[in-house]
């Protein structure tokens, strides 16, 4: 039957076709660039669970890996599986007096396998969905599918978040013992799934994910293309932790500062430089800002919905890019998703003084801040701190041109405190603008003091390196007493 006979005809078809059909399903929940909103969330609801792995052949595999110590693992398995995927499966054991989980690698899908679903996907599409099934959208499919190839890449993107410093967010941390051949095993995370915090207390567990995908992409540089909330738990200490990542994607360096001033355009309702920054992003090689222009304009009284701005603007321009431009980064369109669905969370959250979305943005970028300070803010890392504070310079300096047209306006507040109505509330906001100059200011002057601590005469040293003290001092003093 026709794959758009009705809404629900796609999932359904779909769930019945295979593994490989369910996955689809699950790899296009959310893409709003490849589908009808309507599609969209209907996917979301595909069961894109896939049979485990026998509990007798896994636990023959841990012995076949790891000898007698495998048979220690086999005989503490839950009798349950604690997810199963195309690509993985894991069981719950005890180590070492702690529930740990015990994760295997399925072999990968065949080219063989690959390309029958490719012909079946040919017959299911219809006009509603070209994107969705044309070979851009087949290709890219079989390009995130494969990066849950093998242990290696899921492994060194595990090892690497163990050694970086300075994030909220909890991550599965390896356990050598536990790793071996087609297995990786770490700790299990205690706490209340995202999902349920969610629904008990909207607001908290909203700032909460937020926190953690804009942590994701303004502090580690990756990008979740697999992001399944149902893995995020909250724990008792406040802290989010993420069960799971097996397609975790690298921002590339030169993307990494447009990304977050792109992010940045787009909460503070700055469609224009949204535009021009997502232009840049997406090819260096074609001028896209023209045609990206005037294919929102054409976009945005389409869409403009019962969506909050925030989530109007991003999905506006996701889609925007999509219909002209095709042969896009991977970790675009996964960012675009993301941040998407936290904004229809925080849309979908009855408060309309609280944007908890702009609100998390603030929270980690003051945390980027203090991250790049600490580990770069010397004479023998200026290139790293030069690297790292530009981002947060050209933040600053466009707070400071909104300033200027609050200023113009007689209006003296942040776009982020637009809701604000009482005097406490405008002095709140007035206060947040002098600290903002404040770290802008000192930042420049402590980056320059660096510099010229590293190439002034030796009688001027002194001089720079008291100035550079005195300007971090300062800047540590304010960025400690800001929210």
């Amino acid at each position: 039957c026709d794959w758009s006979s009705d809404v629900c005809s796609s999932d359904l078809q779909l769930e019945s076709r295979g593994p490989v059909h369910r996955t689809f399903a699950r790899f296009l929940a959310g893409r709003s660039d490849l589908l009808p909103s309507e599609y969209a969330a209907t996917l979301a609801e595909v069961d894109a669970a896939i049979p485990p792995v026998a509990r007798e052949e896994f636990a023959q595999g841990l012995i076949d890996t790891f000898g007698a110590f495998g048979e220690t693992l086999s005989a503490g398995m839950a009798e349950a599986h604690a997810w199963s995927t195309l690509d993985r499966c894991a069981y719950l054991t005890q180590y070492d007096g702690q529930r740990v989980v015990v994760q295997m690698c399925r072999p990968p899908v065949s080219e063989a396998a690959f390309e029958d679903f490719r012909r079946t996907m040919r017959s299911l599409g219809d006009h509603r969905t070209p994107r969705a099934t044309g070979p851009a959208a087949l290709q890219q499919f079989k390009d995130w599918l494969y990066l849950a190839n093998g242990v290696e890449r899921e492994r060194l993107y595990l090892e690497g978040l163990a050694d970086f410093g300075g994030v909220q967010t909890e991550y599965p941390k390896l356990l050598p013992a536990l790793c071996g051949g087609p297995f990786l095993g770490w700790s299990w995370a205690e706490g209340i799934a995202l999902e349920d915090f969610l629904k008990e207390r909207p607001i908290d567990g909203a700032l909460a994910a937020s926190e953690c995908i804009l942590e994701q992409l303004l502090l580690l540089s990756v990008v979740d293309a697999d992001l399944d909330f149902s893995h995020l738990v909250r724990k008792s200490d406040g802290r989010v932790a993420v069960r799971r990542v097996s397609r975790l994607t690298a921002i590339p360096p030169q993307a990494a500062v447009p990304a977050t001033r792109y992010i940045s355009a787009v909460l503070s309702s700055d469609t224009r430089a949204a535009a021009h920054l997502l232009a840049k992003i997406a090819s260096d090689e074609i001028d896209l800002e023209p045609s990206l222009t005037e294919k929102l304009s054409n976009l945005e009284p389409e869409l403009k919905v019962n969506f909050r701005l925030t989530t109007t603007l991003f999905e506006n321009n996701w889609r925007a890019l999509a219909s002209i431009h095709a042969a896009r980064p991977l970790y675009l369109d996964f960012m675009h998703r993301n941040l998407l669905a936290l904004s229809r969370w925080s849309a979908d959250i009855h408060t309309a003084s609280r944007d908890v979305v702009t609100e998390a943005y603030w929270s980690v970028l003051m945390r980027v801040l203090r991250k790049r300070f600490f580990d770069n803010a010397s004479p023998e890392n200026l290139g790293t701190s030069l690297f790292a504070g530009g981002m947060l310079m050209l933040e600053g300096m466009r707070q400071l041109a909104h300033l200027a047209d609050g200023l113009r306006d007689d209006e003296l507040s942040f776009r982020v405190a637009a809701g604000s109505t009482g005097p406490g509330e405008t002095e709140e906001s007035n206060r947040k603008v002098r600290k903002g100059i404040g770290v802008t200011v000192l930042l420049v002057t402590l980056l320059i003091t660096l510099h010229w601590s590293g190439s002034a005469p030796a009688e001027y040293k002194v001089v720079a390196q008291v100035a550079a003290g005195c300007s971090a001092v300062a800047l540590l003093w304010i960025l400690l007493r800001m929210d």
